[in-house]
């Protein structure tokens, strides 16, 4: 359809002809939104406005970045192959030679990249780390517990004030990490008068007393009600606890702070459980209990927002320390370089000339202050709220019905300020409505349901309606259809397994050619036709939970499907238990984790071999003997899972962490236990993603066992998603949850999951719209796994709390927008086909369709083909030669792998005579007994024979030798060395380290290598290294005889590279101080 027959042709022409204009765009879905960014672009090189390296294109994602400079690329190059003009052919043969010098990226990297660039001005080091999500989650708990120490030490009484209201240290840290999201806001807190709890809980207690006479002494068949359970857990309290106290009192309280259900047939007298449920409980509840506790969360609000104000400027300080920003620190920083350094501000203005956003109703509101200090007229301006942006300098594209992420703090109120700024200053806001997604049917079905769902004239809570004008004609299947789940359970899982089904049996229906599906141009182009294919079926549920039940019914009809946007990383059952057997060989004397890998997937001990173990006197330690007691199968099972760790320890003690893992995962046979699941791609792809993240570390970064450890454990505890190219082919189902479909489209979506709709009470509200901003939370603690409890809150936070509902439950009604216009051809919608209507977060969609718009799900087989195909010898030759080019280019070696003993010429440096001293075997045990005596410390003496027969037979050593290993041991617990390891804070042995050297490093001068420009990767194992409260200890073990103490000393400095090659890797790996490094000689 040529740009006259649409309606909003007016404002296409204008976003390519009117150069000197600011615009905001509000286009809606379907409508084109980065081809406006690129035929924008494209307008300001041939027109000669701009230069490409004076353009800056800010998107939302790094995957909507990579194809908005795919199709501008694209773009350019057919335009400069059609182009006559010689002036306009010159601009366009510029930018593309130039390509690279036009940014185009997310906020967060386009920050990083000024902040870089002046680093001065900005107060930063200009080699500083940034840190994405899943990493700082893993420091905010380190630091955190930090914190928490040194506050126990220094302010006591803080912490007692916690554990007086009966909230722990590890409770408070959910909101630490809330309020850390917000750097920029003032937190509101007012102070408020200590409120007396002992009237309340008097008042509770004589109603309990009385309760208690009419409930029954045999509970009820079915149970006793919750007001029951109430009644009876505070009067056991009663008996050994003092009510009156404030952790108690305000335990006893909050179980009446709602009125407890009342089941009255379960009572004595239902006469008098009735007055309690309609009279005593709501009054108690309303007129005394909620009163109370609301003034003393108020009171105690002020005392912990205080307490994590220096918890977050604690964390700063650390950040500042170990030179890391985090993805806040990069907005915030850039703003206030830009906004309190006008030469700077002028700089940038100057570098790039306009700037461009991609869904801006969707960023940081700190993004809004950024850009304007980019585009303002004024640069002494501070306040960003005032600048007015040069003309033509600022091109912003949004939906403000598509803005669904305020709890990643985008706010619709700032996308709302910054329209009325451009609309205010000269600039001009268009609407793009025409949608070439979707066919008429869905538009024509959706408009009067949105129609009811926004208002016509947008407020700050709510966007304004506004029509999808469909261009493409209906053919074949089409429309807005529903299936329904004939399900009566209650329960979530059950009516997701009968959707799940209905939803396979069709996709395997319509790809076997039971519908037909319309066609544009562009799907045309890929050789596409009316025939589905997998790729066309995109599956959204509203939650993250039970996609892998959807995923798991494809597989078993033969389709094919990737799952984004769950936590299948994080909850893998494969990737928990390697995460405990990684940890273990980390920390091999831990009894705990010992078990727990014992009981583990990859050894299955059951609690009978442990408990007949335990009761044979067994010692629960890798290098410990087995009961000779034992009966036999038991024994060799033990023997073989004891062995097997001990090699694992081996492995990781001798291989740089990536190799080490490797290795340990083809003994364990991993991979091959993946392909006999269900999902098996997807999981082994966790298993190659665990790898690919140890590996990445590796290259950029010092990087031991134990921060291997350290990592995959913040990768689980952050809920990460991972990305990864191994999934499955392209040709799949999707299945996603909402948030991740946005921006993605298909011919067939379905809205599933029909039977979940939960909403939680807000925690927070930011008000940005008064000159600073201003945030009030409510701290929060767990209670269950799913739920949280309010502990404190700011005075009239029922106030903010509201307004903050009203923001959310607008959020709600565009995130079911956004899910209903992922659809090409068809939508097809989930509901239960009896009750409980209320709990399908479609239900608002659901409203105007009839019995004929039911999708009768279809009979078809389970049986699928095996996937084998027959292979010719062309096919082979074809994949020998493809692995060879492969192989070859890979092969050409672009580092060096070295270890520290590599140090610059040590025989020139030590010329003197060694004695004989039993060979690399000897040294070898020699370094297993002084690790023994380091793990045992004064322990261990009935394990020391065995330890040491064990030791000599895997080495081969004669056991004649016995003795002399007892005297080594005996020896090094005597001396002043060992003394200090037992008193130390912390402990390692045998610690691994890898890490990448550039030429430029100073420690290459310490290696005999010959390189040139090439990095090498280091890799070693440092003997002992033990913590003091000054400092860290370094120390190497020598087995080397020489004739006398002077030759020692010789020796012990032509160690010392060895041993400062050691200090200099373990200081960059723990970010503290190496106070003392030396040798010990045996």
């Amino acid at each position: 359809m040529s740009d006259q027959a649409l309606k909003d042709s007016h404002a296409r022409k204008k976003i390519i002809n009117d150069l000197d204009t600011n615009f905001l765009v509000e286009a809606g879905a379907g409508s084109g939104k980065t081809s406006s960014l690129v035929k924008r672009i494209t307008s300001l090189i041939t027109n000669g406005k701009n230069k490409i390296s004076e353009i800056a294109a800010i998107t939302f994602t790094k995957k909507a970045a990579s194809e908005l400079m795919e199709r501008l690329l694209n773009e350019l190059e057919d335009r400069h192959n059609s182009e006559t003009d010689p002036t306009i052919k010159e601009n366009l043969y510029d930018a593309i030679n130039n390509f690279d010098q036009c940014f185009t990226g997310t906020i967060h990297s386009f920050c990083s990249g000024i902040l870089r660039e002046r680093p001065v001005e900005a107060g930063v080091d200009p080699d500083f780390d940034e840190i994405d999500d899943s990493d700082e989650f893993g420091l905010i708990t380190e630091v955190w517990n930090e914190f928490i120490k040194s506050t126990r030490a220094e302010n006591p009484d803080m912490l007692k004030l916690t554990e007086k209201i009966g909230v722990s240290p590890e409770e408070l840290q959910d909101s630490f990490v809330m309020l850390n999201k917000y750097p920029e806001i003032k937190i509101h807190a007012e102070k408020s008068e200590k409120p007396d709890l002992k009237p309340a809980v008097k008042k509770v207690l004589e109603i309990c007393k009385e309760a208690s006479k009419y409930i029954p002494d045999e509970e009820p068949d079915k149970g006793y009600d919750a007001f029951q359970k109430n009644v009876q857990s505070t009067l056991r309290l009663l008996e050994y606890r003092n009510l009156y106290e404030d952790k108690y009192a305000i335990e006893i309280l909050t179980k009446f702070e709602k009125t407890p259900k009342i089941t009255q047939n379960r009572w004595l007298d239902k006469k008098t459980a009735k007055n309690f449920q309609d009279v005593i409980l709501p009054d108690l509840v309303e007129n005394t209990v909620y009163p109370v506790l609301r003034k003393h969360r108020e009171h105690i609000y002020t005392y912990f927002i205080d307490f994590f104000q220096d918890a977050l400027t604690y964390y700063e300080n650390k950040r500042n320390q170990e030179s890391i920003l985090n993805y806040n620190d990069l907005l915030t920083l850039t703003s206030k370089m830009l906004r309190n350094n006008s030469k700077v501000r002028e700089y940038f203005q100057n570098k790039y000339k306009t700037t461009l956003v991609d869904e801006f109703q969707d960023t940081d509101p700190i993004q809004a202050e950024i850009i304007m200090y980019l585009t303002g007229e004024d640069l002494k301006e501070t306040d960003w709220s005032k600048l007015r942006p040069k003309k033509g300098s600022l091109f912003v594209v949004g939906d403000p019905k598509q803005s669904i992420y305020r709890f990643r703090r985008a706010d619709i109120d700032i996308y709302n300020f910054v329209k009325e700024i451009i609309s205010q200053t000269g600039g001009e806001i268009l609407e793009l409505t025409s949608n070439f997604r979707s066919l008429n049917s869905i538009a024509d079905y959706l408009n009067p349901v949105f129609e009811e769902r926004f208002p016509e004239s947008g407020d700050r809570y709510q966007a304004p309606m506004a029509k999808i004008r469909a261009i493409r004609e209906n053919n074949y299947e089409h429309g807005v259809k529903k299936i329904l789940v004939q399900c009566d359970s209650r329960k979530k899982e059950d009516v997701v397994e009968i959707d799940a089904e209905n939803i396979a049996r069709y996709i395997k229906y319509a790809v076997d050619g039971g519908i037909k599906l319309a066609r544009n141009e562009e799907e045309k182009s890929k050789g596409l036709n009316e025939k589905p294919v997998y790729s066309d079926f995109l599956i959204i549920t509203k939650h993250k939970d039970l996609l892998e039940q959807y995923a798991n019914t494809l597989e078993k009809y033969g389709i094919p499907s990737t799952v984004t946007g769950d936590d299948f990383f994080s909850q893998s059952e494969e990737i928990n238990h390697i995460y405990k057997l990684l940890k273990f060989l980390s920390k091999p004397d831990d009894e705990i984790l010992l078990v727990s890998v014992l009981r583990g997937m990859f050894f299955g001990l059951s609690d009978n071999d442990l408990y007949q173990f335990k009761a044979s006197n067994g010692y629960l330690n890798i290098f410990s003997s087995i009961p000779e007691s034992l009966d036999e199968n038991i024994k060799n099972l033990f023997n073989n899972c004891f062995s097997t760790l001990r090699k694992y320890k081996k492995i990781i003690n001798e291989l740089p962490p990536s190799s080490a893992l490797e290795t340990i995962f083809q003994d364990l046979g991993i991979l091959p236990y993946t392909s006999l699941k269900n999902l098996s791609k997807s999981r082994a792809a966790n298993i190659y993603f665990l790898i690919e993240q140890v590996k990445q570390k590796e290259t950029t970064e010092f990087y031991s066992f134990g921060n291997v450890v350290n990592h995959i454990g913040r990768l689980l505890e952050s809920k990460f998603e991972q990305r990864n190219s191994l999934e499955v082919e392209s040709n799949c189902v999707r299945i996603m949850n909402l948030h991740k479909a946005k921006g993605l489209e298909a011919p067939v979506v379905f809205l599933a999951h029909p039977h979940k709709n939960t909403k939680h009470d807000p925690t927070q509200h930011i008000n940005r719209r008064e000159g600073e901003p201003i945030g009030y939370f409510a701290l929060t603690k767990k209670k269950g796994i799913h739920h949280k409890k309010i502990f404190a809150q700011p005075k009239n936070w029922e106030e903010f709390q509201e307004e903050e509902q009203k923001f959310l439950d607008a959020e709600f009604e565009r995130l079911v927008y956004v899910a209903a216009t992922r659809a090409k051809n068809l939508l097809i919608i989930s509901c239960k086909e009896k009750g409980n209507g209320s709990q399908n977060p479609w239900l608002s969609l659901l409203g105007n369709l009839k019995d004929d718009d039911v999708i009768d799900v279809p009979d078809v087989s389970i049986e699928h083909d095996s996937g084998v195909n027959e292979l010719s010898v062309k096919d082979i030759n074809d994949k020998k030669a493809e692995i060879s080019h492969w192989r070859h280019s890979v092969s050409e070696e672009n580092y060096s792998n070295m270890t520290p003993t590599e140090v610059k010429d040590l025989e020139k440096i030590f010329a003197g005579e060694r004695l004989e001293g039993g060979g690399q075997d000897w040294g070898t045990a020699v370094h297993n007994f002084l690790e023994f005596a380091v793990m045992t410390k004064d322990t261990g003496y009935e394990d020391l024979d065995t330890y040491i027969k064990f030791t000599f037979e895997e080495l081969d050593i004669s056991s004649d030798r016995t003795e002399e290993a007892k005297k080594i041991i005996e020896d090094f617990k005597q001396t002043d060395l060992f003394n200090r390891i037992k008193n130390a804070e912390q402990v390692e042995t045998e610690a691994p380290i890898s890490m990448k050297i550039n030429p430029e490093s100073e420690i290459m001068n310490l290696f005999n290598t010959k390189t040139s420009n090439k990095p090498i990767i280091l890799a070693g194992v440092i003997d002992l290294v033990f913590k003091e409260k000054d400092g860290w200890v370094i120390i190497d073990y020598k087995t080397d005889r020489v004739n006398s103490e002077e030759e020692y000393e010789k020796l012990r400095q032509a160690y010392l590279n060895q041993v400062e090659i050691y200090a200099k890797a373990w200081e960059e790996i723990t970010g503290e101080k190496v106070k003392e490094k030396n040798i010990y000689f045996v």
